[in-house]
């Protein structure tokens, strides 16, 4: 009977052990804002490439850094537009923003000037 709860001991060290790791390499994303929530949920899905990362940000989150960009959103059958964005990243996924990546943006049809990255 012994053995058997030392087994389980750890198997749920390990489990935790495991979560832990997971949690620290990968990180959990910022939580958005209603707006935000709203943009993405009933926003216009359009391509985006980044021109430039713009001075600023720089606050962090957990694994998250706040991050501000100079970006040309393109929609299907509309003139292309820039805005600037200020978001939080991922770090791990900091290297997916740099000048000339091709994102994924939702906008505000109403307000193009209001994007969120679709992350």
């Amino acid at each position: 009977m012994a053995t058997v709860s030392i087994i389980i001991s750890i198997i749920l060290v390990g489990l935790a052990f495991t979560a832990y790791v997971l949690y620290n390499t990968y990180g959990v994303p910022v939580q958005k804002t209603e707006h935000e929530k709203k943009i993405l949920n009933a926003g216009v899905l359009a391509p985006a490439r980044v021109i430039s990362i713009l001075p600023g940000g720089g606050k962090t989150s957990g694994q998250n850094v706040e991050s501000r960009y100079k970006l040309e959103v393109r929609p299907e059958g509309k003139a292309a537009f820039t805005v600037d964005v200020t978001t939080f990243i991922l770090i791990r996924k900091l290297g997916d923003f740099v000048p000339g990546a091709e994102i994924t943006v939702r906008y505000d049809p109403q307000n193009p000037s209001d994007v969120v990255i679709v992350q």
